[in-house]
């Protein structure tokens, strides 16, 4: 993406669905040239879902229909609409469980959304801060917090842990 090229929504917008409780875990990234994508995993069924900006604005929460569900298809782009409300979102009948791109196309004649199979989600996986330990529960049977047990100061939780 040059410099030159602005994102044509200054909201951050979400894919928000029945695959993710409708939530904003799911955010939108511009890669350019009017084009916005995220990377969801889906199981092989049925799954409802708008692209929106977080509070689910008018002007930027979108359905390909003002008032009826519609399904949408793999890699066959479907025009969207700002329509919010209830019972008129994008269905998308995954073939299989994996991961799909869906993508939103801005351009002066209209939005376009589309599905792909597969999906590179490595920069979102690389940003996230894993963390791994091990619980020695035998060690440390006497000293750990439970009914009427001791108390660990932190140093002695972190040890019990074992945290990497």
């Amino acid at each position: 993406m040059s410099h030159m090229d602005v994102a044509p929504f200054s909201e951050q917008l979400y894919v928000k669905g029945t695959f993710n409780g409708w939530g904003d875990d799911t955010p939108m990234a511009y890669v350019g040239n009017g084009v916005y994508q995220a990377v969801v995993c889906l199981s092989a069924d049925a799954h409802s879902f708008k692209i929106t900006d977080q509070q689910g604005t008018e002007d930027l929460c979108f359905a390909a229909d003002q008032y009826k569900a519609v399904d949408c298809f793999l890699a066959q782009p479907q025009v969207v609409i700002p329509a919010k409300g209830i019972g008129n979102d994008l269905v998308f009948h995954a073939p299989e469980t994996g991961l799909y791109t869906v993508q939103l196309a801005v351009a002066d004649d209209a939005l376009r959304m589309t599905i792909d199979k597969g999906g590179d989600n490595a920069e979102e996986e690389a940003a996230r801060t894993l963390m791994a330990f091990s619980f020695d529960v035998a060690a440390n049977k006497q000293s750990l917090a439970g009914k009427g047990g001791a108390v660990l100061a932190p140093s002695a939780l972190f040890e019990a842990w074992r945290l990497r």
